[in-house]
């Protein structure tokens, strides 16, 4: 979870952390911002959820809000372990901020999960369907997409 701001405006982000008491602020070189943010899903599930269930979102980020919520719960409960709970996630996020930059093609890690119950790595191990743990295969980036990595 993020918020950017321009440089000038830096105040607004050490305020948003000292109110949630978590998460860094870093610069983003792709747009020349500060941006304030938490990765600990324990942080975004205690701290900044109940914020925002509290204090509802009144723009159309509210309903990317609320899949981002179910993707955050599904995670809690384990689901991004196996392949039909990270199947799941992937289609929630796929509709999240439709105008957004993507960094992964959800169709192409779609397809990947679809296809049986091992993961294929195409390019790492000449196609052997390999172990379904998907921690060892979230390390095999080939078997997401060849042009960029994901982090899960």
């Amino acid at each position: 979870m993020s918020v950017s701001q321009n440089g000038d405006r830096a105040e607004v982000l050490h305020a948003i952390q000292a109110h949630f008491g978590c998460g860094s602020i870093r610069p983003d070189r792709s747009d020349k911002t500060l941006k304030w943010e938490t990765r600990r899903l324990e942080d975004i599930l205690e701290r900044v959820i109940p914020h925002f269930e509290r204090y509802p979102l009144l723009s159309g980020k509210r309903l990317d809000f609320d899949r981002f919520v179910a993707v955050c719960r599904l995670m809690a409960t384990g689901r991004h372990r196996d392949r039909r709970g990270l199947i799941e996630i992937v289609e929630l996020a796929r509709t999240m901020n439709p105008s957004g930059r993507r960094r992964y093609d959800a169709e192409a890690i779609l397809a990947e999960l679809r296809q049986g119950e091992g993961i294929v790595c195409a390019s790492g191990n000449g196609g052997f369907t390999r172990s379904s743990d998907l921690h060892e295969w979230r390390n095999d980036l080939g078997a997401v997409s060849s042009r960029d990595p994901v982090k899960l």
